[in-house]
């Protein structure tokens, strides 16, 4: 029996944890009766390659996961495939059939079925029974079109018992490769997010125990794996597993960092204590705000109050501990675009590191696409199916809150720039929405280091004059070149010409010194002479 998994991912650096989490669950003897083929690539893959080596391969079975950005470009391989190979079965899995899948096996009558739900428990069965060549679509979780041409949905599946399951680094196709290693430590969410596919009320959330944790991540460790991607929907859900985990990961502190989501208004004191207590580094974490604004928070259904949130954020960022990211979600109902702008100046603040601001995903099996007629919701058919329009921003202003994402990650989460930007937002009540205005005619797709400088400086040349030099300042000190105009009015430090003294203890013939008079003191910089239009070997500003 020739099985094919379809790995298709949305770049390089992912690998899908479905296939390994599924195969783990074989039972040798199943797996001696399989004859399991992996074909790799990512949206930028050459389809007609992948498509070629499916062909050569001939596999009676294709499965694979469609989720929001492998989604077009799998589905597209998926219907050239079955063209090629027309007794090939296609079933396909993950979050794009979480909600009702008639409509999409109507129009997509190449697959075979779907699966909504977790597979682990139901895999093997399955397994068994095309194995014994009388394949079974009844099991819970399957959706499919029958013999009969009418719709069979037999529900969602979900785990039993999660701690039992094998852990996908036991499956042989395991990637230890990849940049980073995803695991979950819970399964469930106990919050109710509408917008979220895991706020289901009635579902009961299971926990990995300490033991359990620490002998994978041991085994991750004797692999060489050093940075570990927590997929808990909210880490700090149940304080107590929280804190215990949290010190299991203080025993790996020399060897890996850990990726987790906290909600920032559960932080309770004893989890104050310990998060207090980590060592530096050990922690990127992803603190959920989504909105601050109560009201919006209640429409959909998060715990935690804004005013909480915030209180938390703060402690986060407050301990210097780690990378904190912050996220705003705009599109959600009742959220303003003018709040959104309010709530992103204020998250900076607060200083976390990263701020990232999406547009709110519609997606399959959320209350939000449920009541999405009811709530003046107007999305995209099609994957990801973002909020084109809301009870309270109309397409103008979602279009700007798609250039403020845009904005953030190249200002404000690059290290580059992001001092100097965080300063020109928190001190110039205007300086956002005037931005946003002042790019809207600029391609954001992709700006290198030096045109995003020059975009920054000529804004705040025009708005801010004053405060150009701050940007001048974050343009050498990232080592762009001192000829250009953003540098400002730098000056080549040159003994006994300037009438002023350099503050740097020891001077060297083979350095380069540099100054730029700011807002009540002067930054100072030393360049090796043979490595010009480098980062400054040195910074004091005195």
């Amino acid at each position: 029996m020739r099985f094919l998994w379809l790995d298709i991912n949305s770049s390089y650096s992912h690998s899908s944890l479905a296939f390994p989490a599924l195969e783990a669950q074989l039972s040798q003897s199943q797996r001696d009766k399989i004859q399991w083929e992996i074909i790799s690539g990512t949206i930028n893959s050459d389809i007609a390659t992948i498509v070629a080596n499916v062909s050569y391969l001939n596999p009676d079975y294709i499965f694979s996961t469609l989720w929001l950005f492998n989604s077009d470009y799998t589905l597209s391989l998926l219907k050239r495939i079955k063209s090629l190979l027309p007794e090939v079965k296609i079933i396909l899995g993950g979050p794009e059939f979480l909600g009702n899948n008639q409509d999409f096996l109507l129009s997509n009558k190449e697959i075979t079925a779907v699966f909504r739900g977790e597979a682990e428990e139901t895999f093997p069965l399955f397994v068994q029974s095309v194995i014994d060549s009388a394949p079974d679509f009844s099991l819970k979780g399957f959706c499919l079109i029958d013999q009969n041409h009418l719709y069979k949905d037999n529900g969602e599946a979900i785990t039993k018992d999660f701690a039992l399951l094998i852990p996908p680094e036991n499956s042989q196709f395991f990637r230890f490769d990849k940049p980073f290693v995803q695991i979950e430590t819970s399964r469930g969410c106990f919050n109710t997010c509408s917008f979220c596919v895991s706020g289901n009320k009635c579902r009961k959330v299971q926990y990995l125990s300490a033991g359990i944790v620490t002998r994978r991540l041991e085994f991750l460790a004797s692999k060489g794996i050093n940075d570990i991607r927590i997929l808990d929907r909210t880490f700090n859900a149940n304080e107590l597993h929280s804190i215990s985990l949290l010190n299991v990961f203080s025993h790996f502190s020399e060897k890996m960092t850990f990726h987790l989501e906290i909600h920032p208004a559960l932080i309770k004191d004893k989890l104050r204590r310990t998060l207090e207590s980590l060592p530096a580094g050990l922690l990127y974490v992803e603190a959920g705000i989504q909105s601050l604004n109560d009201n919006v928070l209640s429409l959909a259904g998060r715990a935690g109050s804004s005013q909480a949130s915030l209180e938390g954020l703060r402690f986060l960022t407050s301990l210097g501990l780690f990378e904190v990211h912050a996220d705003l979600i705009a599109g959600l109902p009742s959220y303003t675009y003018k709040s959104l702008i309010e709530d992103y100046v204020t998250l900076a603040k607060s200083s976390p590191s990263e701020i990232q601001t999406e547009l709110l995903k519609v997606l399959p099996g959320t209350l939000f696409k449920e009541n999405a007629a009811e709530l003046n919701l107007k999305y995209s058919p099609v994957p990801p199916y973002e909020v084109l329009e809301s009870d309270s921003v109309k397409p103008g202003e979602m279009l700007k809150a798609v250039r403020l994402s845009k904005i953030s990650d190249i200002w404000y989460n690059d290290k580059k720039w992001h001092f100097c930007f965080r300063k020109l937002i928190t001190e110039n009540e205007k300086f956002l929405e005037l931005f946003i205005e002042f790019t809207e005619k600029v391609n954001l797709s992709s700006a290198a280091p030096e045109r995003a400088g020059s975009l920054l400086f000529d804004f705040c040349q025009k708005f801010f004059p004053v405060q150009s030099v701050n940007v001048s300042h974050a343009w050498i000190s990232a080592g762009l070149p001192l000829n250009i105009k953003v540098a400002g009015n730098v000056k080549k430090w040159e003994k006994g010409f300037t009438g002023k003294n350099c503050p740097f203890s020891e001077l060297s013939l083979s350095n380069s010194y540099y100054y730029l008079e700011m807002d009540g003191c002067t930054a100072w910089y030393t360049f090796l002479n043979k490595r010009k239009h480098t980062v400054p070997d040195c910074i004091i500003t005195n």
